[in-house]
């Protein structure tokens, strides 16, 4: 009997053990195409979260370039607009992962853009939590 407690024991803590490097269920993994003129990322995410829509890119929506590869007009798929994501080592053609919400009614930007600028619509997210090395960084947090 001593001996079957402790089996069913070490059985659950290795159960238990393995469960710890999943991958928490709403990590989005996207690609950084642009920028916004309203200060936000387009981000063309993965086909298997079909999220977004297609975007005619054309270059960045800002005044500023966003560091990377040289902007590249194309036509993506599946992209979104996110926005809460502040940080200036954001690159180009970078893959991150992403932990979403939709945005309140004072969290939307309106899609208006001086004549300046290039103008994108597509479906707006807010960046909770975001990584540049994998889904598996939010489960160290």
């Amino acid at each position: 009997m001593k001996n079957t407690v402790l089996l069913v024991l070490s059985w659950l803590s290795l159960v238990s053990l393995g469960s710890c490097t999943e991958a928490p269920p709403q990590c989005i993994p996207g690609i950084v195409v642009g920028t916004t003129c309203t200060g936000g990322y387009l981000i063309q995410i993965d086909e298997k979260y079909p999220i977004g829509q297609a975007l005619q890119f054309s270059g960045d929506g800002s005044t500023n370039s966003l560091p990377g590869p040289a902007a590249t007009p194309a036509t993506y798929t599946n992209v979104i607009e996110v926005f809460g994501l502040y940080d200036p080592a954001i690159l180009r053609g970078k893959q991150l992962y992403f932990q979403l919400r939709e945005p309140k009614a004072d969290d939307a930007l309106p899609h208006y853009c001086t004549a300046n600028v290039i103008g994108y619509t597509a479906p707006q997210f807010v960046v909770t939590n975001y990584a540049d090395t994998s889904c598996y960084a939010f489960a160290a947090e």
